[in-house]
């Protein structure tokens, strides 16, 4: 009998670890003055509010890094959806007019949201981007580069060379190497003919258990975009 109930834990402990869903966010391009965390508004449906301004659900807060994924906070399973705030809604006001609303499909297990500014936006001073950390086109071994500079973004990665516009995005897998790393060059390309110039000239190394993220973005001290990665492991 003891071991039966053993047996059971562990799988119940198991099916738990499967199947918690966690989502992790990063402010790219923040400045002093940006928000160190959001509020998200978790809710399964949007028309179960019956005669209340608020749809059933929870708010969930996430920090807002600044050059590494937040810790990971649990969120509903199924297909849900969120919308950005500064606060907790109350019933009485609702949600505020002009939130972002994002919608997470059921599939989505690991769900990145990438946070950039947005100054225009009253409720939340960001717009924000989720990427499926869970998608079989980003396993372990791919990195995702972001480019949400002004510029164009002209790279090699040992044997893989690419192009990015601005404001665009490319998944690759992690170059081949036989010696673990290998060598980076990426440049920028300004706009209205300002010239070219050098962003990174390093070597990297590959890392083929983590799913690699980085971001070229325009600096608020110099004229050429500042680089950066983080990393995300199952």
């Amino acid at each position: 009998m003891i071991k039966i109930v053993l047996i059971f834990s562990v799988l119940c402990l198991s099916v738990s670890a499967q199947s918690e869903r966690l989502i992790k966010a990063i402010f790219v391009d923040a400045s002093k003055d940006s928000p160190k965390s959001a509020t998200l508004y978790i809710a399964k449906s949007t028309n179960n509010a019956r005669n209340s301004l608020l749809p059933r659900g929870e708010s969930i807060e996430t920090d807002l890094l600044r050059t590494r994924l937040s810790r990971g906070v649990k969120i509903p399973s199924g297909k849900v959806v969120a919308w950005i705030l500064d606060k907790a809604p109350s019933k009485e006001e609702g949600i505020p007019t002009g939130a972002q609303k994002i919608s997470f499909p059921a599939e989505w297990k690991r769900i990145g949201l990438i946070f950039t500014k947005d100054p225009e936006n009253n409720v939340f001073p960001a717009k924000v981007i989720p990427i499926n950390l869970s998608s079989e086109d980003f396993k372990p071994g791919t990195i995702m580069l972001y480019n949400f500079s002004k510029s164009e973004m002209d790279a090699k990665l040992g044997e893989t060379a690419l192009t990015l516009a601005s404001n665009s995005y490319k998944i690759i897998s992690e170059p081949k190497t036989e010696k673990g790393s290998y060598i980076a060059k990426i440049d920028c390309i300004l706009p209205d003919n300002q010239g070219r110039f050098p962003v990174v000239r390093s070597r990297w190394v590959s890392y083929k258990k983590s799913r690699s993220i980085k971001f070229m973005v325009d600096s608020s001290i110099a004229k050429s975009p500042r680089f950066f990665g983080v990393r995300d492991r199952d």
